[in-house]
């Protein structure tokens, strides 16, 4: 029998059983304890002395002697505990009753029964099993349940184009959506790797390729004129060249944009900048391109929207953003909206639009024609009617002890050529040397006459011929002579008819001529003007090129399209603005690199 603490039931022999009775810790008046049971006597007699003694104290415990005779009982076994009010109960705390096994119920003791309450239902319990998709709760009944639990993904089965989910409580395993990226290729939707999806189109060594239904790449052809660039996976064509201090773009057919050579300052929006650009690499993130122009650190790009945006070097505001503060991202000339190329001298900036001609940049020599001689590094109104084409140019003078000044030449809708800037050598091809601020009319020519400006000269189609003017310091006019300079325009030598379009660099002057064919004139140091003549000065010379329908000159190199919509350049290639992916010089057309 268990022992009882504390608590005893006084139980008395009478006609009707036991008696209970609440005990303290010591027994009542005419009782007394015996082993674990609190007995008293059940006839008359006195107690013992010492019996009665402890009775009447409240704390006496040794048997009596009166001569009565004395018998106890304890609780039963199945209700072992005594309660507040004497009775034999279960319990008296839930710490008495039957641990639960389960988490889901806890037992408590009520009215001395002891029972158990179910948790509440969804209370999360201590077993779980991970990535089973589900997690253990309880019912609320006292019993368990899986709750689906979608957190709870299953672990990888080691297949590279499945994914891990759940569905309900049941781990699944789907297929990756095809294209998705793995290790050597790309998901097929079926749960394997190929090397590309069925459908799929790239470029792969400028060719294109597409992907079979075995997903594999098919195609070993290379583009090449009229369409020599790939894109997108197909070929496509060059619209037209830029080329500009050491660098050099083109925009392709679709409106991308790719630029190679010096990269200072990121002004070709690609690479590190200051790291050369050896091969044609796009402008990220450009489409919808319909102009590209670069120049000494600097390109701007016209899209179809009207919107101008420029990279590089911006230390004369040529960004036309309103800061000096170059931009790798790209950034939008403010206030702009042109169709038109941007002309770029490296130090200032021009642009048509239907309202008027605006320039921004260096303003020093009034090359932005606003009638000033300050620099305006957002666009401003040259002072003028509406002009068709402009160009600009900037002319460098040795170890940088006169600083670089910039003049520029508009074809304005009344067919007159007029130039505006600085005229230290005559460029403005007015007979002076003062410098204009708003534009001089240099002379009438025919619609749609090309004309181009370079470092301190100019040159222009007219009646069929070639007219240049400017500083000949190096030739650059094609006169046959070196040194001086010309205020008014001269024609260059054999260049008075079959003259079809011109362009000029920093020092040189071509000119492509009925049939493709082309001469050019000026510096020809390293072989640059692609003759095959190694003077370092030269008369107008033909040029070992074939037959090209555009042409563009740099500081010392030389871009052209052929008529066969090839794209060949020649001349230095220090910074790889040839674009056949080295940095050696060539004095012939190398093909650029795509």
């Amino acid at each position: 029998m268990p022992r009882v603490p504390r608590a005893l039931c006084l139980v008395a022999l009478a006609a009707v059983g036991c008696l209970e009775k609440p005990i303290d810790d010591d027994c009542p008046a005419g009782s007394f304890a015996q082993g674990t049971e609190c007995v008293r006597h059940t006839s008359g007699g006195a107690a013992g002395s010492a019996g009665a003694a402890g009775a009447a104290g409240g704390g006496a415990s040794g048997a009596g002697t009166g001569g009565s005779t004395s018998v106890g009982c304890a609780c039963p076994s199945d209700r072992p505990f005594c309660n507040a009010v004497g009775e034999c109960v279960q319990c008296v705390s839930a710490a008495q009753c039957p641990k639960p096994t389960s988490e889901c119920v806890t037992a408590v003791c009520a009215s001395g029964t002891c029972a158990t309450l179910p948790a509440k239902e969804g209370a999360p319990v201590t077993k779980q099993k991970a990535g089973d998709c589900a997690r253990v709760a309880c019912n609320g009944l006292g019993g368990e349940a899986l709750v689906a639990d979608a957190s709870d993904l299953p672990a990888d089965d080691g297949v590279e184009c499945t994914s891990e989910a759940c569905d309900g409580t049941a781990p699944v395993h789907p297929f990756k959506k095809a294209g998705e990226p793995c290790t050597g290729g790309t998901c097929n939707g079926k749960g394997a790797c190929v090397e590309c999806a069925p459908g799929e189109k790239r470029c792969a060594e400028n060719g294109p390729q597409e992907c079979g239904a075995d997903g594999k790449w098919v195609g070993d052809t290379k583009c090449a004129a009229p369409a020599p660039a790939c894109s997108a996976g197909g070929c496509v064509g060059v619209k037209e060249v830029s080329v500009g201090g050491r660098s050099s773009c083109a925009l392709l057919t679709g409106g991308t944009v790719r630029c190679w050579g010096d990269n200072w300052q990121g002004g070709l929006a690609s690479g590190d900048p200051g790291v050369p650009v050896l091969r044609p690499t796009p402008i990220q993130g450009v489409t919808g391109a319909t102009h590209v122009t670069t120049n000494a650190g600097s390109t701007c790009v016209t899209f179809a929207t009207g919107d101008v945006r420029c990279w590089g070097k911006n230390d004369w505001g040529q960004l036309g953003d309103g800061t000096q503060i170059p931009s790798l991202t790209g950034t939008l000339v403010k206030g702009l909206s042109t169709t038109g190329a941007v002309a770029m001298s490296g130090i200032h900036s021009c642009a048509t639009t239907t309202t008027g001609l605006f320039c921004w940049g260096r303003g020093l020599s009034g090359e932005l024609g606003a009638g000033d001689s300050t620099s305006h590094f957002a666009p401003i109104a040259v002072l003028g009617p509406p002009a068709a084409a402009v160009a600009v140019g900037r002319k460098g003078y040795p170890l940088g002890l006169i600083p670089d000044a910039g003049h520029s030449c508009a074809l304005f809708l009344d067919a007159t050529l007029r130039c505006w800037g600085e005229n230290k050598d005559g460029e403005l091809g007015i007979g002076t040397g003062a410098p204009a601020a708003t534009p001089q009319t240099v002379m009438t020519v025919a619609p749609g006459a090309t004309f181009a400006v370079g470092g301190g000269f100019a040159c222009t189609t007219m009646d069929g011929g070639a007219r240049c003017w400017g500083a000949n310091d190096f030739g650059q006019l094609g006169l046959g002579t070196i040194g001086g300079s010309s205020g008014i325009p001269q024609t260059p030598m054999g260049q008075d008819q079959g003259v079809l379009s011109i362009a000029a660099g920093s020092e040189a002057a071509c000119a492509i001529r009925t049939g493709g064919t082309s001469v050019c004139w000026g510096r020809n140091l390293g072989g640059w003007l692609a003759t095959a003549a190694t003077d370092a000065l030269l008369p107008p010379t033909p040029t070992v090129l074939p037959p090209v329908a555009s042409m563009r000159l740099g500081d010392e190199h030389g871009c052209a399209l052929t008529l066969e919509g090839g794209l060949v350049c020649w001349g230095s290639n220090l910074d790889g603005q040839l674009g056949d992916g080295t940095q050696v010089d060539r004095a012939t057309p190398a093909e650029v690199a795509w």
